[in-house]
C-alpha cells in the first residue's frame, strides 16, 4: 500500500511546476496556424507560442497567462519563426490597435493539469493491480 501512495504522490508533483516568465506580443494576421485553422474561423482566444516553449507548452494545448495585461486562457493554435524564444503572441482580431510587450507568467492550464494527473492515477493503479 505504501508503494502506490508514494507513485501517487510522485505523479502529482512531476504535474506541479514553478511558473515561468515569458514575453508576451500580440499579433494580427488573417491565414492559417500550425495547428491547419484559419485565423478567421477559431471562436476561443489563441496564441503562438515559440519553439522553445513547444516542448512545454505543445499545439492544442491551453495555457494560462498570469499578472500582466493580457491575462487569460488561451489555446496554442499557432507556432513563431525559430530565430524567436521565450515569446508568447496572443492573436488579436484589432489590426488597427498598438499594443506593447510586457513579461507574463505562464502556466499549463489547471483543467490540463487535472486531467494529466487523474490519466496518471489510472496509468498507476493498472500498474500496481499487475
Amino acid at each position: 500500500m505504501s508503494k502506490s501512495i508514494a507513485l501517487i504522490l510522485s505523479l502529482f508533483f512531476l504535474n506541479c511546476r514553478p511558473l515561468e516568465s515569458v514575453r508576451v506580443t500580440v499579433y494580427h494576421i488573417t491565414g492559417l496556424t500550425a495547428s491547419g485553422e484559419h485565423t478567421d474561423s477559431i471562436a476561443a482566444p489563441f496564441v503562438a507560442i515559440s519553439r522553445d516553449l513547444l516542448v512545454k507548452y505543445p499545439l492544442h494545448s491551453t495555457i494560462k497567462l498570469l499578472d500582466c495585461p493580457y491575462e487569460g486562457i488561451y489555446l496554442v493554435k499557432d507556432k513563431m519563426n525559430k530565430r524567436i524564444v521565450n515569446t508568447v503572441d496572443v492573436f488579436s482580431t484589432d489590426a488597427s490597435r498598438k499594443y506593447d510587450p510586457c513579461d507574463c507568467l505562464i502556466d499549463m492550464h489547471t483543467l490540463e493539469i487535472a486531467d494529466n494527473f487523474a490519466d496518471s492515477l489510472k496509468s498507476a493503479e493498472l500498474i500496481i493491480k499487475d
